[in-house]
């Protein structure tokens, strides 16, 4: 099922886990994805998320840029993906009302795996 086209339970998960599918939406997108996600979670929900991501400078950003890049053309491609390239969820989530509570990066900054919590 396409998620964008989900009616989620209200308040009902305790955990929302989106690995490595985020990055395939555009902003706009995001924008509404998040807040659907956001409102079938708990008052006191967990959201685990692993991304890429693009490092801020150096060898790094560049690294990350091509194989972005790659991916993006391939995925494209062989799929009806619709996003061109990463928006970061950060602000969507914090609007949402979820808490970055630690964020874990490996591959030279490439990806990242976040935990996110609401309330207290």
């Amino acid at each position: 099922m396409d998620v964008q086209h989900w009616t989620p339970p209200k308040d009902k998960f305790d955990l929302v886990v989106t690995n490595f599918f985020l990055d395939c939406f555009r902003a706009e997108q995001l924008q509404k994805l998040v807040p659907l996600l956001a409102g079938s979670a708990t008052a006191e929900a967990i959201w685990l998320l692993a991304d890429f991501r693009v490092p801020e400078r150096g060898w790094r950003r560049c690294r990350a840029n091509v194989i972005l890049a790659l991916l993006y053309a391939f995925f494209k491609l062989t799929t009806a993906l619709s996003a061109n390239w990463l928006t970061p969820p950060d602000n969507f989530l914090t609007s949402a009302g979820f808490r970055l509570v630690d964020r874990r990066q490996v591959n030279f900054g490439f990806a990242h795996a976040d935990l996110w919590v609401r309330g207290g």
